[in-house]
């Protein structure tokens, strides 16, 4: 099998850097594979707590705002969950202040002493408002 990770080292170095980047490329070329590679070689280098996540589950037509938050909390939670040990964890969603995704990330990144390497897979399946809505919060975060 072919490395995934040497195909986009520059990665790393935006990373590092404290800077966001998108990874755009034909379907079935190894995206979710490199994010999940990436993930896993950030968490075992100990200097981040890094996490992918799909956000795919909320991206079908006329799904409300409301909803669509529901289901990318809970997409982060089940990632978390299955990917990073029990002191990485976000947030419960229980939480009363855990509305939406800034404020997810934002508690998240508070309780945390490393920095947080959040690698959203299938963020481009979001629609209309809910697509505005997430990138909104996101850019509002960083």
């Amino acid at each position: 099998m072919v490395d995934p990770l040497k195909r986009l080292e520059r990665v790393e170095t935006l990373i590092k850097k404290g800077l966001y980047f998108t990874l755009h490329a034909p379907r079935q070329t190894g995206k979710t594979i490199y994010l999940h590679a990436l993930a896993r070689k950030l968490n075992y280098d100990g200097k981040t707590i890094a996490l992918t996540v799909s956000f795919e589950s909320a991206g079908y037509p006329n799904i409300s705002v409301e909803k669509a938050e529901r289901i990318l909390l809970d997409s982060i939670q089940r990632a978390a969950l299955s990917q990073l040990p029990e002191e990485y964890f976000p947030p419960l969603l229980g939480n009363d202040g855990v509305k939406n995704v800034e404020t997810l990330l934002f508690q998240w990144c508070r309780a945390q002493a490393k920095p947080i390497v959040l690698l959203i897979d299938e963020i481009d399946a979001l629609r209309d408002e809910v697509l505005i809505s997430v990138l909104r919060q996101l850019r509002n975060g960083y």
